[in-house]
Formats: structure tokens, sequence, C-alpha cells
């Protein structure tokens, strides 16, 4: 157990718990934030999926729980939260270049405490200075080096929100969208410059990336009293398809790309305590 005697914030303090887990010469970390319950199961699942060397991110769904610990009801559930969990029984998240299918279709998709990583990859991507999606932005750098997100769909782990309130950050956080919205630009410069580096991308697929990134993000802040920046995402994607050429602009259709910044207005419509163990 490690004590903090000030608040660094709870990526900080992630990191605090990942340096510890380097120094001991852990292979890899689950996160598991205080008041979320793991699945009995999750540590014997999670390390037999680490068995396989090409996999780098392992994470689960989750049950939303109240302060009393029980099951909140999925129509009592935020929309946002409620989307990453639908999200998990279709189309989910895994193998290589996974922080493509993050930011340009499935939004958030790993929630902090059903996430484990490498080690090695937790220290080279630490959790950026900033208190909110601060997670999200570290997830599409992981995924963006080589390796595999891996989903173990036999379990899940308990997300604790009290009730009436939609989520833990946004409830701490009176500019939330405008925070996300930073942050989650950020964190994709961050994997578009990785993914670049690493040779997983074609440089003429970039204007087709950023476009659907933007398209993707405006998607996300309709959950938010957000038109300004909604109308913001919406023209630097109109920017792109306009500066496109026709070439490139066929080689993005595809499942992870959104085709014109028009396309937002169809899905409008949609109903820390970090540990660190010993293989």
């Amino acid at each position: 157990m490690i004590h903090l005697y000030q608040n660094v914030g709870t990526g900080q303090a992630r990191n605090v718990g990942i340096r510890r887990a380097a120094e001991l010469g852990l292979p890899f970390i689950l996160y598991n934030d205080a008041d979320d319950i793991s699945h009995p199961r999750r540590l014997e699942l999670v390390r037999k999926a680490f068995e396989d060397e090409t996999v780098n991110v392992v994470y689960t769904s989750f049950d939303v729980i109240d302060e009393n610990g029980k099951v909140t009801p999925p129509e009592e559930v935020c929309l946002s939260v409620r989307e990453i969990t639908e999200g998990h029984k279709h189309e989910v998240v895994e193998g290589e270049n996974a922080w493509l299918q993050i930011v340009t279709r499935k939004n958030y998709t790993n929630q902090t405490s059903s996430t484990a990583v490498r080690t090695s990859l937790a220290v080279e991507e630490p959790f950026p200075k900033r208190s909110v999606s601060e997670d999200s932005h570290t997830w599409v750098r992981y995924g963006a080096h080589p390796g595999k997100f891996a989903f173990i769909p036999e379990i899940k782990n308990n997300y604790r929100i009290c009730t009436n309130v939609e989520s833990r950050s946004r409830g701490l956080n009176a500019d939330f969208f405008h925070q996300k919205a930073a942050t989650d630009t950020a964190g994709f410069e961050e994997a578009l410059k990785l993914a670049k580096q690493f040779g997983s991308i074609r440089p003429e697929d970039e204007p087709g990336i950023r476009r659907a990134f933007h398209v993707w993000l405006a998607l996300v802040l309709l959950h938010g009293d957000s038109s300004a920046l909604v109308e913001q995402e919406l023209r630097s994607a109109l920017a792109l398809y306009k500066d496109e050429t026709p070439n490139s602009r066929v080689r993005t259709e595809s499942p992870c790309f959104t085709s014109h910044p028009s396309a937002i207005f169809a899905p409008a419509t949609r109903s820390t305590t970090t540990s660190a163990t010993r293989a």
C-alpha cells in the first residue's frame, strides 16, 4: 500500500503505483479504483490472456452499482455509460490498432477498473496531468503501440456510480465537456504520432482518420450542452473532407471511418488504486 499525503489526481496517483510495479519487476497491472469491485476471477483470466505475448491490454465489461452495492438497472444508467456496456455486446474493440476503433467508432470502451496493462507499456505511456478523460487519453496511446487489446467476455466487474450522479468525473467538473474535448484531442494527436512512428498507418490515410475523429468527437459532445463544441468539430471534419483527394477518400471508406461529416445526424437518435501482480 502506497500512501499519498496530498491529492495529486487519479492519473498521477496511478502513475505512482505504475512506477512501483516496475521497480518490483511485476509484469502487468490491474487498475481498480477504491470504490469499484473486481470480479473474483479477474486476476486468473487476465493472467491467462497475457500468456499471449502479443497482448498489451486486457479489459472486461462491468455492471454499474450504487453507493449500497446494488446493481443499477440498465434503463436507469446514464446514456453515455450505457453506450459503453452496450458496445461490449457487438463490434468489441480487440486486436491491433485498437486506438483507431476507439477514436473513430466506439468512443470510450474500457472502463479504468476493468482494464489491465503490461507494466512496460504503462511506464512508457503514463497518465497525463489532466482531471477529465485522462484514462481515454492513455488508452488510445496504449492502442497505438504494436500489440493487441483483448476482451474477456466471461466476467463483469462492478463500477460504482452514486445515485443521481451521471459519472464521477462529471460531477466534479463544471466544464466537463470542454475539458473532455481538449483531452481527447490531445490524446488523439499523440496516438496518431505514435502510429506514424510505428508505421501502422499510411501518410495518405491521415486526413481521413482526422476527419473521422472530429465526427466521432462531435457525436460524443452531443451528450452535453455543448452545441458550440459540436459545431467546431463538424467544421473541422468538413474542412478535412473538402481537402481530401478522391483517391484518399475512397481508401478511408471502411467501418472504422465515417464517410461524411453529415453522418453526425444519423446516429443522433441513439437511445485509485492500482494493483500489480506477479505472473
